[in-house]
């Protein structure tokens, strides 16, 4: 993937369209409120912005006015990326941040599909492209999921932008402390236990390791996190965020709190941003962390509860609930050996709930078994079901 000089190709390409108005951006006029919430004892930071060129930004696109099939060519930083040149990188055309950009893929694909392992090896490319060219800065990329996650677009794009000077967010402040390979080897996900709402955080491994494969379990682990604690619909929302040292996953329940502020991925990385001083005042007033607790699916009790899967003989993928109608369609196709194992470990769970033991050592499942034989079904589910939905609403 030719990335040659890239952030220097970025910039130029901002600062002209910015001196062209072929952006709407109002650097000079945005108000930053740095504050520290606390939760448990813990103190987590936010970032609350105030960026009044946001009221220009549609707060919902269309199929049929897609600026991304035919994407303006003052805003076009690349006009082919990618192993199959499948992408394009666009600037957004209201920036939160200077440089604020996106990969966008050429043909339509809904926003409301799980990232490609194609897709989160381009962006991870960038990220680390961008590591490298742009020691400065800290970038970050993200993916708002479904109806209820914030985006704006039906066209699949992720975005790109930094964080602000001296601030980490809370997922990254935790990685610091936290034993980064350990991690990255098991592919665990976990959660910060002072955050009063769902979230599932994958540490990666040094950029010289990440490939593709890694980079689809560390996405396909995130997902059926979120898939075990989502609500009973077919049409799942998440945000998703990466940088080059690790994945989050935030299941949504809604896409607003009180129909007045939107949060999509940017919440969950402390940066609320508010489009007028009225929105502004509310969220200072109100408070962060209550707002983002409100629109997310709430921490699930049972997920605490199963911490000891394994001693009880299941995999992850045995907790995704039956209830959702996708998953019920991805536990039927399972291969006939596959349902059955799957059954034995529910049973023998069960008989060990009633009479309130764990198994030996002997027959506790082992990390490297713990494998997510269920996601590959989910995945294609979820696509037949959004396909569905698609041609259902086609106007004839």
């Amino acid at each position: 993937m030719e990335l040659d000089n890239f952030f220097v190709d970025l910039k130029d390409k901002f600062d002209v369209a910015m001196s062209r108005d072929d952006l709407v951006y109002m650097g000079d006029s945005v108000q930053h409120y740095k504050i520290q919430e606390d939760v448990n004892g813990e103190s987590i930071a936010f970032d609350i912005t105030l960026l009044r060129s946001l009221e220009h930004r549609p707060e919902q696109g269309s199929i049929v006015a897609n600026p991304f099939i035919r994407p303006e060519p003052e805003l076009t930083v690349r006009n082919s990326f990618g192993y199959h040149e499948e992408f394009r990188i666009v600037l957004n055309k209201f920036p939160i941040v200077k440089n604020h950009f996106m990969l966008t893929t050429k043909e339509f694909v809904s926003q409301d599909t799980p990232l490609s392992p194609s897709e989160l090896l381009a962006a991870f490319t960038l990220l680390a492209k961008l590591h490298e060219e742009d020691k400065d800065s800290q970038w970050f990329s993200f993916y708002n999921c479904g109806p209820q996650s914030g985006a704006s677009q039906p066209h699949k794009h992720i975005q790109f932008m930094t964080l602000p000077d001296k601030y980490t967010p809370f997922c990254l402040d935790l990685l610091e402390n936290t034993n980064r390979s350990s991690r990255a080897s098991q592919g665990v996900a976990f959660q910060v236990p002072h955050v009063p709402f769902a979230h599932y955080v994958v540490a990666l491994p040094e950029e010289k390791e990440v490939n593709e494969n890694i980079l689809s379990m560390a996405f396909s682990s995130l997902l059926s996190k979120a898939l075990s604690v989502s609500e009973e619909h077919c049409e799942m929302s998440y945000n998703f965020c990466m940088t080059t040292k690790h994945m989050m996953m935030i299941p949504r329940r809604k896409a607003k709190f009180k129909n007045l502020i939107g949060i999509n991925s940017c919440g969950y990385m402390g940066l609320i941003l508010c489009k007028n001083s009225d929105i502004f005042e509310h969220v200072r007033r109100i408070g962060v962390l209550r707002i983002l607790a409100k629109v997310v699916t709430p921490l699930a009790k049972t997920f605490v509860a199963y911490a000891g899967y394994r001693e009880m003989g299941l995999k992850f993928n045995d907790l995704i609930a039956e209830e959702n109608p996708i998953a019920q369609k991805a536990i039927a196709r399972l291969p006939e050996d596959e349902s059955y194992a799957r059954n034995f470990r529910i049973i023998t769970a069960h008989q060990c709930a009633l009479s309130h033991q764990l198994l030996p050592a002997n027959k506790v499942v082992k990390p490297e078994e713990d494998t997510h034989y269920l996601i590959p079904y989910l995945l294609e589910a979820e696509k037949e079901a959004l396909e569905k939905k698609e041609l259902d609403n086609i106007q004839i």
